[in-house]
């Protein structure tokens, strides 16, 4: 899921308080993705700062499937 917000905050205030309420939500932050840095490690220049969460709530995902501890999206499974 894409989910895009504006704010006037900077990048480094915006991403803190991020991480704090998916915290808050009982959510848990799985990885962060600086795009800007990802990109121009890999010789493509991209100069907006861009952080990329991947943001989980790990009982859910786990109520989901509890056997296997996996699961997934696609209904046809």
């Amino acid at each position: 899921m894409k989910y895009i917000v504006n704010s006037t905050k900077n990048i480094h205030q915006a991403a803190q308080d991020l991480e704090a309420a998916v915290s808050n939500h009982n959510f848990g932050v799985l990885h962060i993705h600086d795009l800007k840095a990802t990109m121009n490690k890999k010789g493509v220049p991209f100069e907006p700062e861009c952080r990329i969460f991947e943001v989980c709530n790990p009982k859910k995902a786990f109520d989901l499937n509890p056997a296997s501890g996996t699961f997934s999206a696609n209904p046809q499974e």
